[in-house]
């Protein structure tokens, strides 16, 4: 999964968010998280997982927003970083890019 193009950013028109999350079943739902935000939901149907995750992100980015905390919460907690100014925002931030490996497990003996 590439963060590459996730974005937040403060406009004239309030807070924006573009992030990318994931999605998965589980034997009894599904599970949504935003890996960028360190923010997870679940749901019995992918569309209810969605839906929370939505909710969650936004409560999450509207708290951080009320209290003051937006840029201390995502760039010294998250490692986040701020982006160029542009005509189109105030202030921006961008995720740490995230690193992809594949581990190689084995052989584990099992009993017969």
């Amino acid at each position: 999964m590439n963060n590459q193009d996730d974005r937040i950013a403060l406009t004239p028109q309030g807070l924006v968010a573009r992030l990318k999350t994931e999605r998965f079943a589980e034997a009894d739902g599904f599970v949504t998280r935003c890996p960028s935000l360190h923010i997870s939901a679940q749901g019995e149907t992918e569309q209810e997982a969605g839906e929370a995750l939505d909710e969650a992100i936004r409560m999450f980015l509207t708290d951080l927003v009320e209290d003051g905390n937006l840029d201390s919460a995502l760039v010294e907690d998250l490692g986040w970083q701020h982006l160029p100014a542009s005509p189109d925002w105030r202030r921006a931030f961008a995720p740490p890019s995230v690193q992809t490996s594949t581990v190689e497990i084995g052989p584990i003996a099992v009993p017969a």
